[in-house]
């Protein structure tokens, strides 16, 4: 093994053993040649564990996740998974090549780096296994809920989408009851808005303006009537999307606006499933490139049907 080799393999340790809170310098590791340190021995140290789970989650939820290593040796094997920071105890042992399922849940919402190593019966480890986990939280809204207090969980909801929208990060979901919500919302971090049910979670623009306003990448609009945009200005629609790009709208209602749904220098954008229909104009005005329009079923617009620019996938 040449110098650099040995130096690339120092440094990945080192990352793992500040994970661990341990300090080290990089360099002095990168002089150990582990593999020539097992081959003295006489045993071969287990696989790196194929480490299989959800990568996106929310707070307070458990997940599951599959680890599976082989031992050259036929040796049983332990398992240790680094869920936060801290010391984990291994588990087992198992049979070499056996699938063992762990579990997790987060308390607080972020971005969590999660290792996971294998170590024979007779202390060989193996590398580590990477997998980077986001937990969101989901912010609650309910137009029920009148009195207050709000803080967006089940127990106490938002009364207004936007106000779920205001205090969301960007790995948020802002679920939805249903109700009539008369709102016009600007969504400007890239969450999913999600509604309990097409037919009866509504947002009603009241004819003031846009009835939802995307200016932002990576928005997910879903499970929604969208309906009461205004009639009286030029180019406002149920759904409003500038300058923004992989931004899903699907499984909509989108009705009695000016534009069905419109979009202007766009791009990437994926615009399906949904039915948009008795819109003063057209029900898909697109500006912009690679955007994916499918399987939306479009009915009694004033214009007919789609207007569309630049270049669509």
């Amino acid at each position: 093994m040449d110098r650099t080799s040995l130096i690339k393999k120092g440094l990945v340790v080192a990352v793992i053993l500040l994970f661990l809170g341990m300090s080290i310098n990089p360099l002095t590791v990168a002089l150990i040649d582990f593999t020539k340190v097992t081959e003295m021995n006489g045993n071969s140290p287990p696989s790196t564990p194929i480490f299989l789970g959800p990568t996106e989650g929310f707070v307070g939820e458990s997940y599951f996740y599959t680890i599976n290593s082989t031992d050259p040796d036929e040796d049983d094997i332990y398992y240790m998974v680094l869920w936060e920071e801290g010391a984990y105890p291994f588990l087992g042992p198992y049979a070499s090549g056996e699938e063992v399922i762990v579990s997790h849940t987060w308390d607080e919402k972020g971005t969590y780096p999660v290792l996971a190593k294998a170590k024979d019966v007779n202390n060989e480890g193996s590398g580590f296994a990477f997998l980077e986990v986001v937990i969101g939280e989901i912010i609650y809204v309910d137009d029920d809920n009148t009195a207050g207090p709000w803080n967006g969980t089940m127990e106490h909801p938002y009364q207004y989408i936007q106000d779920g929208i205001d205090v969301a990060d960007s790995i948020d979901t802002v679920f939805v009851f249903n109700g009539t919500y008369y709102e016009n919302i600007v969504i400007d971090r890239s969450i999913d808005l999600v509604g309990k049910d097409k037919y009866s979670t509504i947002i009603d623009g009241g004819r003031k303006d846009d009835v939802v306003d995307i200016i932002t990448d990576s928005v997910c609009v879903s499970g929604f009537t969208i309906q009461n945009g205004s009639l009286f200005w030029y180019a406002t629609a149920g759904v409003r999307i500038k300058d923004s790009a992989f931004n899903i709208i699907e499984n909509n209602i989108v009705q009695d606006n000016d534009e069905g749904v419109w979009t202007k220098g766009g791009k990437n954008n994926t615009i399906s499933n949904n039915v948009i229909k008795k819109n003063l104009k057209s029900a898909l005005w697109i500006d912009g490139k690679n955007n994916v329009i499918d399987n939306n079923t479009i009915a009694d617009n004033g214009w007919g049907g789609h207007y569309i620019f630049g270049l669509q996938q």
